[in-house]
């Protein structure tokens, strides 16, 4: 029941993250030229993830993969961090000249490295924090011939070393 109503979740989700992604219908030309945009845009996109892979880990079989990984964490900072990171310092690049009363930010260039710095950095962490925690999934899966578990965890936390 809880993953049908979780899965009933993309519909809204979703819809809030087209209507974000259609207001830009006709005006995509500014994604090259204003940062502050692609900020916004950028986290649209972050929350669409967010909220797909959200009702995917509530189903039973990728839950029991997931449940307890790396794989969570990553899912959930894919949020924070893309969706809330990124809207947040998007509202805060479009209101400072009107709260600072100035014509224009500062500098372009700044918001413009702060944009890709944070991309791939948030991109690097979320990718790492997948992959061990599929990684970790399957070891707490494994057992051997007589059922026991085939990997203790300081050999699911050595083999994560490679990765992190």
């Amino acid at each position: 029941m809880g993953a049908t109503f979780s899965l009933m979740l993309w519909m809204p989700s979703w819809g809030g993250m087209l209507n974000g992604l259609l207001t830009l219908k006709g005006a995509w030309d500014k994604l090259r030229t204003d940062p502050v945009i692609r900020m916004l845009v950028v986290s649209v996109a972050f929350y669409g993830m967010s909220t797909f892979e959200g009702p995917v880990m509530s189903m039973h079989w990728v839950n029991g993969l997931s449940h307890y990984t790396d794989w969570t964490i990553g899912h959930v900072h894919s949020g924070a961090l893309g969706w809330v990171g990124f809207v947040s310092f998007g509202a805060i690049y479009c209101m400072a000249p009107a709260v600072f009363n100035v014509k224009r930010l500062y500098s372009l260039v700044l918001v413009e490295w702060h944009f890709w710095v944070a991309t791939f950095g948030i991109l690097l962490y979320i990718t790492a924090m997948w992959v061990s925690g599929i990684m970790q999934g399957l070891m707490w899966r494994a057992y051997d011939a007589l059922g026991f578990l085939e990997f203790s965890f300081a050999e699911t936390v050595e083999a994560m070393h490679l990765i992190m």
